[in-house]
């Protein structure tokens, strides 16, 4: 247990880093001569302030929420990744709230969004109201607003986004459905082991990384102006439908699942592919090259289909 914490930590902080740096760095570039661009990204709004009537129970939340923000909670290996959600878990208890006082407030919170770590903490304080919640569905709106990371974090419930999401939106989600009707940011799907994530859009990248369950489906492509995007990274179980283009990585170190590429696919297709299925229906640049080792060569194993046909059974190479 105390491994898994320290693996935790060691992600956010390398999370943490990539958004203060503003994106994820990179080393990788696409060849000249790119072949996608079927689906553009969205137009990046301007953020407004919108003006939501109060009612008590929104002013209530609102004042928790501005104390929440302020407080300096200490992320260590001992506390954990989930510290956070669990500091606000008890400053919302004995707060009676529905799932339209969860939608009032996420109309509310562009009063906040100028404050230190808005973007994080939005995430992370409507996950708990969420998963606190009595109600089943919930709408959450963030057209208004910058990309909030971390909705959905461990999510049992049925949430439907309404604008984009920042970073690792459903990130450890076990059950129920979440629909983002926007673009997501990095890391969406991160550990899923259950449930289902439908975006209707674009996303930057490592989309279902180290998932293990359920199901991911992406209507955009999957790219960023680094040129590196990836799929299926670590990916132990679960299916992902893709029906854009991956510009970059499919199923590197994949250990098991499906993922499906409904569109054009990049470069080191099934890099270091440990198990699990890849089936590639439009075209693609390359398969990963195969570079004998020992050691890699005995967990090596998988199976990448092109239309149908395979054309690449890893535990004969």
């Amino acid at each position: 247990e105390a491994d898994i914490k320290t693996y935790h930590y060691t992600i956010f902080n390398m999370r943490k880093l990539a958004m203060s740096n503003g994106q994820c760095a990179v080393s990788h570039a696409l060849r000249a001569n790119d072949p996608f661009g079927k689906y553009k990204p969205e137009t990046q709004q301007p953020v407004r302030k919108l003006k939501v009537q109060g009612d008590e129970t929104l002013r209530e939340l609102k004042k928790v929420f501005k104390r929440f923000l302020r407080k300096k909670i200490k992320e260590t290996q001992e506390r954990g990744f989930f510290t956070e959600q669990d500091v606000a878990k008890e400053m919302i208890r004995g707060i009676f709230y529905t799932a339209e006082d969860v939608e009032k407030f996420s109309l509310a919170l562009a009063e906040f969004q100028d404050k230190k770590d808005f973007a994080e903490k939005a995430g992370r304080f409507l996950s708990v109201l969420i998963n606190e919640g009595k109600d089943s569905d919930y709408i959450v709106h963030t057209r208004h607003l910058e990309h909030i990371s971390y909705i959905g974090i461990k999510n049992t419930k049925n949430i439907t986004i309404e604008g984009h999401s920042g970073y690792a939106a459903a990130y450890g989600m076990s059950g129920g459905r979440i629909i983002v009707n926007g673009d997501v940011e990095l890391d969406a799907g991160e550990f899923l082991s259950g449930g289902e994530l439908i975006l209707n859009g674009n996303a930057t990248s490592r989309i279902g990384y180290h998932m293990s369950g359920g199901k991911i489906v992406l209507h955009g492509n999957i790219e960023n102006s680094s040129g590196y995007s990836s799929v299926g990274d670590v990916m132990v179980g679960g299916e992902v439908m893709i029906f854009g283009n991956v510009n970059y990585s499919v199923g590197s170190s994949m250990k098991g699942g499906k993922i499906t590429i409904y569109g054009n696919a990049g470069e080191n297709i099934g890099k270091m592919m440990e198990g699990g299925e890849i089936h590639l229906e439009g075209d693609y640049k390359s398969l990963a090259g195969h570079y004998p080792n020992p050691y890699i060569d005995k967990y090596r194993a998988g199976l990448i289909f092109h239309k149908g046909k395979l054309i690449l059974d890893r535990t004969t190479l």
